[in-house]
């Protein structure tokens, strides 16, 4: 997402905006980019089928799909193709605008075929959900990026926002800012629709009492963020699921591991208690025989650790990863590694292990030898 440039704001009017809007939102305070693009739902033919799609223009700052396969758009005619529907074989084919479109759909683009030349993925599209449409079936069945200059309007359909500072991505830090800045996108947007408005009513020389009689309404605008974004809320519950679990397993393995190691432990010294007696007859300290089975312990938890952690980290994220690939397939999985997370699980696989080891050989080493020696009476019954 910090790499694709993924939005922060999405602002839609039915007007459009001009450059001269993107400009204005540009030197908005807190703002780092501002980018107006074109999208347009049009039914496309491909595999012999009518397919909804959502074209969109190729951005230069924000949203920016990344190359799966292929290459970029050299020419008009040209696209980049969604990654998730499209395979290699795809390459090379192309899809035609369909009949089936009205003439304002048509319109909006300045050709008719287009030869797939790369597969994509976008940050607009986390999950395998594409979306909803008013053509077709009225779900969109991909996407297809194109050269911006096929678009024929004048205006952006919608302008994209990035923050200057961001703070970490689904973060508390992050909530505030969207917060904070949330106000002034909105006076704005609101500014610049309504100065549309009256350029277009200048434009066309109507009154305002006349303009709606003649198509010219006042423009309805919406400002998204991250959070209405359905494959960013989806993969923010995933990941919340995950946390969760991550947050309660470790408690439950440490308390078996100190179980297993207490069991494991006060059998080895109920089973060598005449070892033991005849090293403290031979005067060892308890300390001495002690420290034997510590190091034991030790030696064994430090090992095990060693493998588990280095393993386990980079393994179980895999093992996720790879489930949830049914549901996004955007990114590989980078290993993170964590100097204060290994230093702490070190010190707690330590102290729990090596506090059960003692509390084991405690009661033992508090006989003196000679009852060591002897065997332990059996058990009444």
């Amino acid at each position: 997402m910090s790499q694709q440039s993924f939005y922060d704001f999405r602002l839609f009017s039915t007007l459009g905006f001009t450059q001269e809007d993107v400009d204005k939102f540009s030197k908005l305070s807190g703002i780092g980019s501002a980018e107006g693009t074109y999208t347009a739902d049009v039914m496309v033919t491909y595999d012999d089928n009518d397919r909804p799609v959502q074209i969109l223009a190729i951005p230069e700052a924000v949203n920016l799909p990344s190359l799966v396969e292929g290459r970029l758009p050299k020419a008009a005619h040209e696209c980049l193709a969604d990654d998730e529907v499209f395979d290699s074989d795809d390459i090379g084919t192309v899809v035609r605008v369909s009949q089936e479109n009205d003439e304002q759909t048509v319109d909006q683009l300045d050709e008719e075929e287009f030869t797939i030349v790369g597969l994509v993925d976008s940050p607009l599209y986390l999950n395998k959900d594409r979306g909803a449409t008013g053509i077709g079936s009225g779900t969109l069945y991909g996407f297809l990026y194109v050269p911006v200059d096929v678009f024929t309007s004048d205006v952006y359909t919608e302008i994209n926002l990035t923050l200057d500072d961001p703070a970490m991505i689904d973060s508390e830090a992050y909530d505030e800012q969207i917060i904070a800045l949330e106000e002034s996108v909105t006076d704005l947007l609101e500014e610049v629709a309504d100065m549309r408005y009256d350029d277009l009513l200048e434009e066309s020389g109507l009154p305002a009492e006349l303009a709606e009689q003649y198509g010219i309404k006042e423009a309805d605008t919406y400002l998204l963020t991250r959070d209405e974004n359905s494959g960013y809320v989806s993969f923010e519950n995933d990941t919340a699921i995950v946390s969760g679990i991550a947050n309660i397993f470790p408690i439950f393995f440490i308390l078996i591991a100190m179980l297993v190691c207490i069991t494991t432990m006060t059998r080895m010294v109920d089973e060598e208690r005449t070892q033991i007696g005849v090293l403290k007859a031979l005067g060892f300290s308890n300390a001495s025989i002690t420290a034997k089975y510590l190091l034991y312990a030790g030696s064994a938890t430090f090992f095990a650790w060693l493998i588990g952690f280095f393993v386990c980290t980079w393994g179980l994220p895999e093992i996720f990863w790879l489930t949830y690939n049914t549901l996004y397939d955007f990114a590989p999985l980078e290993y993170v590694f964590s100097l204060k997370m290994a230093l702490l699980t070190l010190a707690v696989s330590l102290l729990g292990i090596l506090g059960s080891t003692f509390i084991s050989c405690r009661k033992e080493l508090g006989s003196v030898p000679a009852t060591l020696i002897r065997p332990r009476a059996a058990k009444n019954g």
